[in-house]
């Protein structure tokens, strides 16, 4: 038996948060000390600026909703 086939498989860290709008709590929790903890953060109610943007980070990819822009809601 290898040894690749008895090595625990790596462990996928998620935070989930709702963040209620707010901004100054979503730039916190992506540009914190604890960022580099967290393979994916899952934020319901992220701060969305008029421009239907959100903040992010250049450690993150931003991953939207495929009726982003045609349901507003």
């Amino acid at each position: 038996m290898s040894d690749a086939s008895s090595q625990a498989p790596p462990h996928l860290h998620i935070w989930q948060q709702n963040l209620n709008c707010s901004g100054i709590t979503q730039h916190s929790l992506l540009h914190g000390p604890h960022s580099k903890q967290w393979d994916i953060y899952a934020l319901q109610e992220p701060h969305v600026r008029p421009n239907k943007c959100t903040i992010s980070s250049p450690k993150f990819y931003t991953v939207y909703p495929s009726t982003r822009f045609s349901d507003p809601d």
